[in-house]
Formats: C-alpha cells, sequence, structure tokens
C-alpha cells in the first residue's frame, strides 16, 4: 500500500514539476532555485490532477482503470516535453538575486531553522496520530465528500446533495483525495493527512526559496521559521481543512507575480503559470474566486506599466486562469447547489447592509483577530514582528512601488471578507468567532512575505556596525 500510495503523490507531482520548467524553460533571465519549483510543483500537481479527476468522473462515471493509464501518459508526455524543450534553450546560470549573506550570521540561523524544521514535522506527525480525521470540517464537509466521490460509482453526484453540509464547495481538496484513494484501492486517513503535509511544508518551501531569491538567503530562513513558528498553521494545517491550500495558492499567485515585475525579460510562462494557481485557488475554496476577482484590480496599481503592457499581463495571465474557471462553471451550473449568500433575499439582506452596529462588530473582531494572529500563550507574533521592524528598520519608501500591488490585492480580499460577513445568514457573533482567523490564514503567508520584503536583514544590521 505504502508503494502505491507513494505513486499516487508522484505522479501528479511530478507532472507539476514538468509543467513549472515547460512554463520556465524561456526564461533564461535568472536561475530559479528547486526549491522553489517544487514546492510549486505540488500545488500546482495536485490541482491539475484533481481537474482531470473531476472532468474523468463527468465523462465516465467513474474511476477505472482507463484514468490511470491517463495520469501516466499525461505524466509522461509532460516530461518529455520538457526534456525536448530544454535540449532547446540554454539553462540560465545567473545567482540569485539576493545570495549573499554574512557566514557569521547565516549559518547560526540555518542551523536554528533546520532544528525548528524537525520540530513543526514531529508536532504535525503527533498531531495527526492524535486526530488522524482531522477536526470538525474535515470528516464533516471535505472528507466526506472525497468519499462520495471514491465510494459513489454512478451515485458520486450525491456529494451535491443539498442534504450535506455546504455542498457547494470546490472539489480540489475531494478529488485529490478519492484519486489517491483509487490508486490504493482503499480510505486510509493517510492520504488526507499526507496532503495536508505536502501543502503546509510547500507553503513554508516557497517563502524560504522566495525571500532566498529576492533577498538573502538569511531572510529566507528567517522568514520560514516565522511561518513555521505560527502554531496557527500548524494546526489547520493537521485540521484537513482546505484553508492551507488556499492560502499556498494565494501565496503561489503573488510570488510569480513578484517575480514577473522584478525581471526585465520575464515573457509570459510566469503569468499563465500565475493564472492557473489563481484558477486553482477557486477549486480550492469560494473564497478563491473572491481572490481571483481581484487580482485585475489590484495590477492597475503596478508602477510604471502602460496599457499594453497591463493588457498583455491580463491576457497571458486570463489564458492561464481559463481552463480552471471553466471546470468551476461547470461545477456551479451544473452541479452545486446555490451558495447561501446568494439564495437569501434582498429584504433579508438589506437590514444587515444598513445596520451599523454590524460594522462596528466586525470590525473590532478583525482587529482584535489581527493583534492576537499566531497567538502562542501569551506570545503574540504580530507585536514582535513590529517590534523586530523597529529594531533592524525598514524600507517602506524605496520597496513601496513593488510591493503596492499585492498589498492592495491583500486589502481588496479583506474587505470581501468583511462584506461576506455582513451579508451572512449565519448568526454573527458564532461566524466570526469560528471562522475569521481561518480567513486571515489565507494571507497569512503573503502579508508575511511582504513584511519580510520590507524590513532590513540581521546581515545588514551587523555590514553598518
Amino acid at each position: 500500500m505504502i508503494f502505491l500510495l507513494l505513486f499516487s503523490f508522484l505522479i501528479p507531482i511530478s507532472t507539476g514539476l514538468s509543467l513549472v520548467n515547460l512554463l520556465l524553460v524561456r526564461y533564461t533571465e535568472i536561475k530559479i532555485p528547486f526549491l522553489l519549483k517544487i514546492s510549486l510543483s505540488v500545488g500546482l500537481g495536485l490541482g491539475f490532477s484533481s481537474c482531470l479527476s473531476f472532468l474523468w468522473l463527468l465523462l465516465f462515471g467513474t474511476f477505472n482503470r482507463g484514468f490511470v493509464v491517463a495520469d501516466l501518459i499525461i505524466c509522461l508526455g509532460t516530461i518529455s516535453l520538457y526534456a525536448i524543450q530544454r535540449r532547446i534553450y540554454p539553462q540560465p546560470t545567473t545567482p540569485l538575486l539576493g545570495s549573499s549573506s554574512s557566514v557569521k550570521v547565516h549559518w547560526l540561523i540555518k542551523l536554528c531553522f533546520y532544528v525548528l524544521l524537525g520540530y513543526a514535522l514531529l508536532t504535525f506527525i503527533l498531531l495527526f496520530l492524535i486526530s488522524p480525521h482531522g477536526f470538525w470540517d474535515a470528516w464533516a464537509i471535505w472528507n466526506t465528500r472525497a468519499r462520495f466521490l471514491f465510494r459513489g460509482f454512478e451515485y458520486w453526484k450525491d456529494a451535491f446533495s443539498p442534504l450535506i453540509v455546504v455542498s457547494d464547495y470546490p472539489l480540489l481538496v475531494p478529488l485529490t483525495v478519492a484519486r489517491s484513494w483509487y490508486y490504493i484501492k482503499q480510505e486510509t486517513q493517510l492520504v488526507p493527512g499526507l496532503i495536508a503535509l505536502l501543502f503546509t511544508f510547500s507553503t513554508v518551501g516557497l517563502m524560504v526559496s522566495a525571500q532566498s531569491t529576492f533577498r538573502t538567503k538569511t531572510q529566507g530562513y528567517l522568514a520560514g521559521m516565522i511561518l513555521m513558528g505560527t502554531p496557527f498553521l500548524i494546526f489547520h494545517g493537521v485540521s484537513q481543512y482546505a484553508d492551507v491550500p488556499l492560502g499556498f495558492f494565494y501565496f503561489s499567485v503573488i510570488i510569480l507575480f513578484y517575480l514577473h515585475d522584478q525581471t526585465s525579460n520575464p515573457g509570459y510562462g510566469l503569468l499563465f503559470l500565475a493564472g492557473l494557481m489563481a484558477g486553482f485557488s477557486g477549486w480550492t475554496k469560494n473564497e478563491g474566486l473572491l481572490f481571483t476577482l481581484s487580482i485585475p484590480l489590484a495590477r492597475l496599481a503596478v508602477p510604471g506599466q502602460t496599457l499594453k503592457a497591463y493588457s498583455m499581463t491580463m491576457l497571458f495571465f486570463i489564458i492561464g486562469l481559463s481552463p480552471v474557471l471553466l471546470i468551476i462553471l461547470i461545477l456551479k451550473t451544473q452541479l452545486a447547489p446555490l451558495n447561501y449568500l446568494f439564495s437569501q433575499d434582498t429584504q433579508g439582506l438589506l437590514p444587515k447592509v444598513m445596520d451599523l452596529s454590524r460594522y462596528f462588530q466586525i470590525l473590532k473582531a478583525f482587529g482584535i483577530n489581527f493583534i492576537n494572529f499566531g497567538l502562542f500563550p501569551k506570545l503574540s507574533l504580530i507585536p514582535l514582528l513590529g517590534l523586530y521592524a523597529c529594531l533592524l528598520g525598514f524600507s517602506i519608501r524605496k520597496n513601496w512601488g513593488i510591493i503596492r500591488a499585492p498589498l492592495i490585492l491583500l486589502g481588496l480580499v479583506s474587505a470581501g471578507y468583511f462584506m461576506v460577513f455582513l451579508c451572512t445568514t449565519f448568526e454573527l457573533t458564532f461566524q466570526l468567532r469560528t471562522t475569521l482567523g481561518r480567513l486571515f490564514l489565507h494571507l497569512w503567508p503573503s502579508a508575511l512575505f511582504i513584511y519580510f520584503i520590507i524590513v532590513n536583514t540581521p546581515t545588514n544590521l551587523e555590514k553598518t556596525q
């Protein structure tokens, strides 16, 4: 079983890595680290395979041997295409943008990072052994849907029955679980646990590799430690909810656009890949659609771009987005029931929008959750990060041009979340208490990335002494 389990993940991740390399093979300005590529390939590969699984179920009604053959053919095909492309285009050898680090500081921070990585992995495994089925949403929504898709055969569409809790949710996580269960021919909690592990630590891999690329390796290890040192991240990774995967896709899109903006001749592979990742965010949770719709508005804030440059950026982004968006539209229009936000009448919605007390209640909850986010026993991360920035210094003015668009994007998504709370049909206090922290978690890796872009590194401080 273990071999088949690993094989079921090796195929999509290999496909994802080949697709990443294919899309970036013409990108010869700078050498992109393997850690960044393999981290992206986890989300890309699992997202792609879940879309293939959905189309296969639509066409044939059940998983069968033909599905495995198609999976293998696609994997081998993408690997072959990359091998051919690699012979045509020269491989970049330019060093990373931020490869220099002070040896004294770097080795100590690197050691601390790997110690914390081991501790985080051990914590994740122990928490999984304690709660192998995850927490409430995992067994009530995500894994329940996976069981319908795996067991249902011709009745797999019953997964969208209005009798099931939140039956309009997208299918990236449930289909990834059901697909691997078919490979090993049994239901085991190792599958959703492994998916959670991959997304949690691929997010850390993205952070370390992106900061190492754009700043210094020291900054990469520091950012990775802060991310792993956020108990909320590890806790919700183990929970087997879809919030950590969603945050991964948000973060991927921001990194890809940032890489595009930072280079003089990036090509369009980065934009196509960003479109795919944005599509997969919408294929993970409904909140991903809000994120995706906010991207064109946020990209208007990129400094120095012409109308033609903006149009070409959005064109290739939309080309990458379109296949996944089409699959989401099929799900939403043909299978899933109407979301609760759109099923309520205008008469019930208007009093909520006009009630000022709801605005104050939501703003207060936002403020409290922001200050206390990542809370460890009597220790909050946000004030500590503020103190760290004051001690080492930061340069918002210098970096304002490159962080403006991602900041606006996160602001638009936050405003959208605010409106969802304002219009919710559920009791407001209950929904704020149970969901707001997880919504902040969606934005946390991206916000932390922007923070470490503007704050100075310990090596900067050392050079000034």
